[in-house]
């Protein structure tokens, strides 16, 4: 199965870059947290992926993201 990522996700090959679901690309962090140059509203956007996927580690699973992944939006707070 394929690896997928939610906004925010790290990335496995760079741990200092993030994927943002709107630039389809990997950013380092301050892509997410940088107020006067945004692509989109970043917390909203990792709340519906989450929400969508709610705790199921089976909705993960199938998704193809681990329940554990680590997320910029969740290593921040």
């Amino acid at each position: 199965m394929s690896k997928h990522y939610i906004h925010g996700d790290q990335s496995e090959d760079e741990s200092s870059h993030f994927y943002c679901s709107v630039c389809d690309a990997f950013f380092p962090e301050i892509h997410f947290f940088n107020q006067n140059e945004k692509c989109c509203n970043h917390w909203t956007r990792y709340d519906d992926a989450i929400r969508m996927l709610g705790n199921s580690p089976k909705k993960h699973e199938e998704f193809g993201r681990s329940i554990n992944a680590i997320n910029v939006f969740t290593h921040k707070s």
